[in-house]
């Protein structure tokens, strides 16, 4: 089991390979694709099972990542199992544009907005949190 499932569009990958780093040196089990998946896995199935694995969900705000079908499925899939979830706003997009349940929550900016280790520090925290 994971700790944290990550949710981006590959577009997004250099800040998401940061943010991988920066969670692993604090300790955390990372999930990312393309780490997690192997070749000629069916890939829909192991995205799905990598959620179900994970004890939080990190999903990554930009334009490419809410217009993304798996993104989309990823969200949904970690609604369903309550997982969790930790809205990081890469880049603004209309709130129309973002699925539900991530319009809803409060995001931590990330990427070249402020301190990359304040935010990071963040995200453990709210991945750390019961909010129940």
């Amino acid at each position: 089991m994971s700790d944290v499932f990550i949710s981006y569009s590959r577009r997004d990958g250099a800040l998401v390979a940061r943010l991988v780093e920066a969670l692993q040196a604090r300790g955390k089990d990372v999930w990312v694709d393309v780490s997690g998946i192997r070749d000629a896995e069916v890939f829909p199935a192991a995205l799905r099972m990598a959620v179900e694995q994970s004890d939080g969900f990190l999903f990554v705000i930009s334009f490419e990542s809410v217009a993304s079908r798996y993104c989309e499925q990823e969200v949904a899939h970690a609604l369903e199992l309550n997982k969790r979830i930790v809205p990081l706003l890469y880049r603004a997009v209309p709130d129309d544009a973002l699925p539900d349940g991530i319009r809803v929550r409060n995001w931590i900016p990330i990427g070249d907005h402020g301190d990359f280790e304040q935010k990071i520090a963040r995200a453990i925290d709210a991945l750390d949190t019961n909010l129940a």
